[in-house]
């Protein structure tokens, strides 16, 4: 595994880390009962988290030592897999998709088919979970936190970056073929607001979560905040059979 991946493993026990997925679960519409597809899975941690409050997930994550190293608290199925995958799973499957951080580092036309599945997949009223970069969000982060100037200015100018775990980064919005498919967008949510451009010492102190988490999610869906949140996260309903 290289040294990127494993920084990234290590971080799921850090404040700012639990932080993250404690807006997203808490943004989730109610589950329980339900058949659930998470895509571009990664460490199983969502799914592991979802198969926990009763529901029957499938796991898919291309890369095989991510699949190797999943959270195991609870029971789901994990497969190393790809769009190629999907297509292989009868239509109508489940209640519910995650779909979290994934489609930056895909071409925008796989981006499409990989949509397209998810429609077939989805039952009538099913909904999807997406989580996204922004793009102003990823440009204030670098400047302001990283201080990566160069990165910051090739984002603006339009070029790709590349990240040394999962390849090229392509921010992107949703397109329109959204609507065309029959998919409803419920809610978008700020996500990484303000804690994304603290300094890490700040993140220590022991009321620092709670805190923060009280003000990421008053804000999480005011229009104007959203707009530098470094993620988005996008609940799409499933209005129309394919």
């Amino acid at each position: 595994m290289n040294e990127k991946l494993k920084n990234f493993y290590n971080q799921q026990s850090t404040p700012w880390m639990k932080l993250f997925y404690r807006l997203i679960y808490t943004q989730l519409p109610e589950m329980s009962g339900k058949r659930i597809l998470d895509f571009g899975a990664g460490f199983g941690w969502t799914a592991n988290h979802l198969a926990g409050l009763g529901n029957e997930v499938l796991a898919i994550e291309p890369n095989a030592e991510m699949v190797e190293m999943r959270a195991s608290e609870n029971s789901y199925e994990m497969w190393i897999g790809d769009l190629e995958t999907l297509k292989s799973l009868p239509a109508a499957s489940f209640d519910a998709i995650i779909c979290h951080n994934v489609f930056e580092y895909v071409a925008p036309n796989e981006r499409a088919a990989i949509l397209q599945e998810f429609k077939r997949l989805m039952k009538l009223d099913g909904l999807i979970s997406i989580v996204k970069h922004n793009f102003a969000g990823s440009i204030l982060q670098r400047v302001v936190f990283e201080n990566a100037l160069d990165e910051a200015y090739a984002l603006l100018t339009g070029e790709a970056l590349h990240d040394g775990s999962f390849g090229e980064i392509h921010t992107y919005d949703l397109p329109e073929s959204v609507a065309r498919l029959g998919l409803e967008a419920l809610n978008t949510y700020g996500i990484r607001t303000f804690f994304g451009i603290q300094p890490n010492a700040f993140k220590t102190a022991p009321d620092w979560e709670d805190n923060m988490y009280k003000i990421e999610m008053e804000v999480a869906e005011n229009p104007d905040y959203n707009s530098i949140s470094f993620f988005h996260h996008v609940i799409l309903k499933n209005k129309k059979k394919v």
